[in-house]
């Protein structure tokens, strides 16, 4: 598209906005062909990797002139294992032909994890190690001086990944915290050992 064409469809975009008063927009296809149509001829596109062609899923657009601001679910957290995604609020300038991003919220996209107390379990595990009890959940090795955990069986893999993450993270903290007094020292992620 040339210059000239672009600045028709601004133009074009700027009539038909201009015969909407000012507050809440339909969730309208034509302002979304318009905001296609100029996506990448707007300073600021490219500073949340915002494509053209994710503004389909766009939602709530409000007219305050000379801006136009609508709403996006971005699922980029999601990706990775979080249960919400981000919501930002965008925002574009048809003078300044300028966009960005005006507020960044989140929605639960996914019913969150129910909560896991990680110490009691740390407690008992560290009861197994330090009296060297025979469990599923241990691998003993070395004349049991040397313990491996089967993490699957004592945080299980039935979460989210940052969930699973976070809880295996505090679950050895709180463990090493009741075997460290006995000796016990980590050698790497659920592995410790004592000396001879």
């Amino acid at each position: 598209m040339d210059i000239f064409d672009i600045n028709e469809s601004i133009k074009a975009m700027k009539d038909y906005l201009a015969k909407i008063p000012a507050g809440s927009v339909d969730d309208d296809d034509k302002v979304h062909d318009f905001l296609i149509t100029i996506w990448d001829y707007l300073d600021g596109t490219d500073l949340h990797a915002m494509n053209m062609s994710k503004l389909r899923r766009i939602t709530h657009l409000r007219w305050e002139p000379p801006e136009l601001y609508f709403e996006i679910e971005r699922h980029g957290a999601i990706n990775f294992g979080s249960s919400r995604a981000e919501v930002q609020t965008w925002y574009v300038d048809l003078d300044a032909m300028c966009t960005g991003v005006h507020h960044e919220t989140y929605r639960q996209a996914y019913k969150r994890a129910a909560p896991l107390f990680v110490k009691p379990i740390a407690e008992e595990i560290a009861e197994l190690i330090i009296n060297r009890k025979n469990d599923d959940r241990l691998q003993w090795y070395d004349n049991k001086t040397l313990v491996k955990l089967v993490i699957n069986l004592i945080i299980p893999d039935d979460s989210y990944r940052q969930t699973i993450t976070g809880r295996r993270r505090r679950f050895r903290a709180a463990l090493i915290e009741k075997i460290g007094v006995h000796g016990w020292q980590e050698k790497r992620a659920n592995v410790y050992y004592i000396e001879r």
